[in-house]
């Protein structure tokens, strides 16, 4: 039983403040403050693929560990310079290394800035709840546009 706020201040993210403001309507299981960080979210999710990629490539006697993945490239030989012209569409692990590098440091970057609040979601425990914040919440257009509220 969700309310979004659609709106929000940019710099309203303190959740226990949006909690209290709720409260007044009933019990409030759940605060989400969603950001403007397509960015980030977008890195994670390239260097999401490129481990996929990177354990792929492993030969089978090795285990995928993402805290040793340097190690692990060491140990895979290079291929041949034949094979990296002919086999084209094969994958170079020693190339996603580099890729999954540079997308780190993308993500340290990234991680330092910081963002906008774009949603609020409140999720209350009853519905009852969340109909009473929407009855006491709501606006009519009209007094809307003519900032009527």
């Amino acid at each position: 039983y969700s309310v979004e706020v659609e709106n929000p201040p940019k710099d309203a993210s303190d959740l226990e403040e949006w909690k209290d403001f709720f409260s007044q309507f009933g019990a409030v299981a759940l605060v989400t403050v969603a950001r403007h960080n397509e960015d980030l979210i977008k890195a994670l999710v390239k260097r999401r693929q490129l481990m996929l990629q990177f354990e792929s490539l492993l030969p089978p006697e090795l285990e995928m560990d993402p805290a040793k993945i340097e190690e692990l490239a060491r140990s895979v030989p290079q291929r041949p310079l034949w094979k990296r012209i002919l086999c084209c569409c094969c994958g170079d692990i020693h190339k996603v290394l580099i890729n999954i590098s540079k997308t780190d440091e993308e993500i340290k970057d990234l991680v330092q800035q910081d963002y906008d609040v774009s949603n609020v979601f409140v999720t209350f425990e009853k519905e009852t709840d969340q109909r009473r914040a929407l009855q006491h919440l709501s606006i009519r257009k009209i007094d809307m546009w003519m900032n009527n509220t």
